[in-house]
């Protein structure tokens, strides 16, 4: 017979963990929390690709009406009209115009002395502008004229030598004083912006000196003006204004040599490089050349610098029309096809001593400003490495370096 049962006893040990039970339901969507804190600021990213250009915008109001500028310079005087049997009724007096500026008068024309120039004054009351100091060294105090006619004759005014085209007397001609060929020219540098689309700015060729420096402005005109160092041709302010008076200039293509300036004053019906000019006067290590156009050839005349006679006439097969300017350098005449062009080529050189043309030639020509309507050759007698060429391009005076073969 079971007894009665005894008192409970105490709770065993944890038994063994179960089997893992089944995954449960997936849970209500709790409430969303609150905001974290803000993190550091992050790199700054690339440059992304550029946009597509916007919509071009209205046009503003038009501005106020801008002060009334200064009175320009006065013209230079027209040359006489005569094409026409006309004539013109008198206009009413004009106001009276304001001082002029200082000018040196030239009045007397003859081969450059070292002696002072007694009819090349100042006029009465001038203080800004002064003659040379040094009247050892002529500085334009005396002027060459080289003149044309219908017969091509070349006139100074001190010695009278006619010539043709066809036949001259011919003088015993120097040896060529250097033999060099013109491999290279440099990327034109720019010294100056300054003037009119065209004119011409020159050294003295007979010396290496950079200055002073003398300039022609435009293609017809009776004034040159001198800069004697360089910061006043850099400021624009000339030194000396000089007057030629009634023997003007026409073109651009002049030259300065031992203190005189040769340049064109008389007309001619048969125009040089694609009608820029009637002469081109070059001077180089051997000779002043004088270079126009016949019959549709280029002649070249050597002249006597100090004499002002022709020594040799040469007829260069060439169509002056093809091409844009030349210069002469040791004696070889260098033909530029284009001076309207920025890429432009001189293709055709020609041996002014042995009288035929240097081949092969083709050499890059820059006229940077699309205008080089004065290009010349500047020796240099000291060191000949460093002669260059001058340019003025579109109202910019430029300059180019060599390299000699």
């Amino acid at each position: 017979v079971p007894g009665d049962s005894g008192d409970k006893g105490e709770m065993g040990e944890p038994g063994f963990p179960g089997n893992q039970g089944k995954t449960g339901p997936r849970g209500l969507k709790g409430d969303k929390g609150s905001n974290g804190t803000r993190g550091d600021t992050g790199r700054r990213g690339r440059k992304g690709p550029e946009g597509p250009r916007g919509h071009k915008g209205f046009q503003g109001p038009q501005g106020e009406q801008g002060l009334k500028g200064e009175k320009g310079d006065r013209g230079e005087i027209g040359l006489p009209n005569t094409d026409c049997n006309c004539f013109s009724l008198s206009g009413q007096k004009g106001e009276k115009g304001e001082k002029g500026d200082c000018e040196v008068v030239m009045a007397d024309w003859k081969i450059a002395t070292g002696d002072p120039e007694p009819n090349s004054i100042n006029k009465p009351g001038c203080s800004n502008v002064t003659e040379s100091d040094d009247m050892s060294t002529p500085v334009l105090s005396t002027q060459e004229e080289v003149t044309t006619t219908e017969s091509t004759s070349t006139t100074p005014t001190t010695t009278s030598t006619s010539t043709s085209t066809t036949t001259t007397q011919q003088t015993v001609v120097e040896p060529r004083k250097r033999v060099c060929t013109i491999r290279q020219i440099g990327t034109p540098l720019l010294e100056r912006s300054a003037g009119p689309l065209k004119g011409a700015w020159l050294i003295d060729s007979a010396k290496s000196t950079t200055f002073p420096v003398w300039e022609t402005r435009g293609n017809f005109g009776k004034h040159i003006y001198e800069y004697r160092t360089k910061d006043s041709f850099l400021a624009k302010r000339e030194d000396v204004k000089y007057n030629l008076g009634a023997h003007v200039f026409r073109g651009s293509n002049h030259a300065v040599y031992n203190g005189s300036l040769f340049y064109q004053t008389n007309g001619s019906k048969v125009a040089l490089y694609r009608k820029s000019n009637f002469f081109d006067i070059e001077i180089d290590e051997n000779a002043m050349w004088i270079i126009y156009a016949s019959d549709g050839h280029i002649v070249v005349k050597r002249v006597d610098i100090a004499s002002m006679r022709v020594q040799k006439t040469i007829k260069v097969k060439a169509d002056p029309s093809q091409y844009g300017n030349g210069f002469v350098a040791c004696g070889v005449l260098y033909l530029i096809q284009s001076t309207s062009i920025q890429k432009s080529k001189i293709t055709f050189a020609y041996d002014l001593y042995k009288e035929k043309e240097v081949k092969p030639m083709n050499m890059k020509f820059i006229n940077p400003f699309g205008g080089n309507s004065f290009v010349t050759y500047i020796p240099d007698r000291i060191n000949p490495r460093n002669s260059q060429l001058y340019g003025w391009d579109n109202g910019r005076q430029i300059s180019y370096k060599l390299l000699f073969g």
